[in-house]
Order: C-alpha cells, then structure tokens, then sequence
C-alpha cells in the first residue's frame, strides 16, 4: 500500500507530459550543405513546429512526409537532379539529428548517400 502515492505522483506527471505540446528541437531556419560528388550543394531548410519544411535554393520546395521527434529529422521528396535538373525529378530520403545548433545526417538517393550538415540561423 505504500507505493499507491507514489505511483499516484508518478501517472499525474506522465499525464501532465503527455498533454503538453513540446515544440521539436529542429524548428528553425538551418544554413544546409550538402556534400554530392559535384561539390556542395547549398540551401536553406525553414523547419516549422507543425512538421513543415521548406527547402530554399534555386527553387522553394515543400518536403513530404516529415517526421520530427525529437532530435531526429526524417523526412521523404521528389527533388530535381542536383547534377542535371534536365533529367527530372530523383526520389530522396533523409534520415538526421539535430544537437543544438548543428544539423547532420544523411540523404539517400538513386544516385548514393551524401551528407548533410546545417547549422541554425
């Protein structure tokens, strides 16, 4: 019986974490280099509390299918040929992490993984 208070205490605090809205770590406006076999590729992510990026370089682009939790970044698009925008559109992924004002990960592609690091503005 002596435990029922404490895991009383213990239920309302979940409760209470559970309830609230903690904004992720990655919102922001990120500075972002892409390592690619061309060189670096350069742009702007602006990262949104509501799982929302947009990607700003020659074009702005919206990403699909964007996960934020915590610090890990997930995110799934249809972007042009980094190479040769002529040859169309290259399906990518990307898996990262953020540690306060740094961004690293990686980007999957058709044609191979770059990394990517960022740094928050």
């Amino acid at each position: 019986m002596t435990r029922l208070p404490g895991m009383t205490v213990i239920m309302t605090i979940s409760a209470l974490l559970i309830g609230c809205e903690i904004e992720p770590v990655s919102v922001g406006t990120w500075e972002i280099e892409v390592t690619t076999d061309s060189g670096l590729q350069s742009s702007v992510w602006t990262i949104t509390a509501d799982a929302n990026i947009t990607v700003s370089a020659d074009t702005e682009r919206d990403l699909n299918e964007v996960v934020l939790a915590g610090s890990r970044i997930t995110w799934s698009a249809e972007l042009p040929n980094p190479d040769d925008p002529s040859l169309g559109l290259l399906n990518m992924n990307f898996r990262g992490t953020v540690d306060g004002n740094t961004l690293q990960g990686t980007l999957f592609s058709t044609l191979g993984n770059f990394s990517v690091a960022g740094t928050r503005q």
